[in-house]
């Protein structure tokens, strides 16, 4: 499907930023008002079969919200205080989202994610495809008609997992563990369970030396552009961008180097008998299977760092940006520079790096739900599962346990 850039809103008549006014209004009817909204925008910027779960020939009218997962999330102080014997509910906490597949022939092909926005609730993302594909696997072995209740459980960005608490309190199993260049075996259709404290130990073992306290930092070589506009663009643009996942649960700034370079024509560079595309970059920058990296480096000038790596491969300038990028100089980027750009995340003790890729602009007239004026969407492609997803502006912002602290735009 080519790409859309239109210089005319994009009219839909329930946004897919929907929200309750209505005090009265909950979670499940704003998913229902979400999904309809969405349906309407996914098919204008998916350039991929499948890109956000749905094929060209399915019929979005026959979609359905399928039975939500209430998000719960380990804290890494949760991690840390763990003892032998506890509970998995003594590492868990509940969040304010809800992630709702979307079912079509009985398959779940998509997630719409449900929060709590400025205490409101609103449809906040539509995507995730391959998650919604293991979810699918998981309910098939633990369905609900047969009592069971598995619980979605996320880890700093870094790691999806499940627990079975009908099979016990003691059962902890990723969906997304990366080890080496394979993934976790055994468990291609998450029919088994993992034992707690092998999984507790597991991440203690590999994020008590890597989880650090970031901040933002002023960085006195850093490059910027010169300001422009504030007017937010009317329009929607969408790029080109495959799917990348990570190879290790910290190569999530590999993922996002392999897609730029990629994206630009440069992947033979990265064609190396032997190794993967990840390991070439991995090998040039110096890092190992278990090492984070940053996008610019702001801690040492010696570190081959994100911009250093598109820099090599392309011969492309990249620009480090200590913040969020506006909507305007998004709509910039992937609009009028036809430029992806890397949204680095963070959460507390960890940073995660994703690639936007597509903008869409709602008009405010046609939009009674939005959080702001002229608020936009954009498109993400989080290497964690190689999911491409459409989410508001603000949550990318500020949402789901992150803030949106760095950029890496490309000239």
């Amino acid at each position: 499907m080519a790409a859309l850039v239109l210089a005319a809103t994009l009219a839909v008549g329930v946004t897919a930023y929907a929200e309750a006014e209505d005090a009265g209004l909950n979670h499940v009817q704003v998913a229902e008002e979400g999904l309809s909204a969405f349906l309407e925008i996914i098919p204008q910027i998916q350039q991929e079969d499948g890109e956000f779960g749905f094929a060209e020939t399915d019929s979005l009218d026959e979609v359905r919200l399928g039975v939500p997962y209430k998000l719960h999330r380990i804290n890494p102080s949760s991690l840390s205080d763990y003892e032998e014997g506890e509970t998995v509910f003594s590492l868990i906490s509940k969040t304010q989202m809800w992630y709702f597949p979307i079912v079509l022939d009985d398959q779940m092909k998509a997630v719409l994610i449900v929060d709590k926005v400025k205490g409101r609730w609103k449809a906040v993302g539509f995507g995730r495809a391959n998650l919604s594909a293991k979810l699918g696997k998981v309910r098939r072995n633990w369905p609900a008609s047969e009592g069971y209740n598995p619980l979605l459980i996320s880890f700093q960005g870094r790691e999806y997992l499940y627990t079975v608490p009908e099979k016990g309190a003691y059962n902890l199993t990723s969906l997304t563990f990366q080890e080496g260049t394979y993934s976790e075996k055994g468990n291609t259709d998450f029919s088994d369970r993992k034992k707690l404290s092998k999984v507790v130990g597991r991440l203690n073992s590999l994020f008590k030396k890597k989880l650090e306290t970031e901040q933002v930092r002023p960085v006195g070589s850093k490059r910027a552009r010169s300001a422009r506009a504030s007017t937010d663009p009317m329009g929607m643009a969408s790029l080109y961008l495959g799917s990348y996942v990570q190879q290790t649960n910290w190569w999530c700034w590999n993922a996002c180097s392999q897609a730029i370079i990629e994206h630009y024509g440069y992947g033979a560079q990265l064609q190396v008998p032997l190794l993967t595309p990840q390991e070439v970059i991995a090998d040039y920058a110096g890092m190992a299977y278990t090492d984070g990296n940053r996008l610019y480096p702001d801690f040492s000038a010696n570190t081959k760092c994100v911009d250093t790596i598109v820099e090599h491969y392309t011969g492309l300038s990249a620009t480090y940006h200590p913040s969020a990028i506006s909507p305007s100089d998004a709509w910039q980027e992937i609009s009028a520079d036809q430029d992806p750009f890397i949204v680095r995340w963070l959460y507390p003790n960890s940073g995660h790096e994703v690639v936007a890729y597509a903008y869409v602009y709602v008009d405010p007239n046609m939009c009674a739900f939005c959080l702001d004026p002229n608020e936009p969407m954009l498109a993400i492609m989080d290497p964690l599962t190689g999911d491409r997803t459409l989410y508001g502006y603000t949550w990318v912002v500020s949402g789901g346990g992150h803030t949106w602290n760095q950029t890496l735009t490309i000239d």
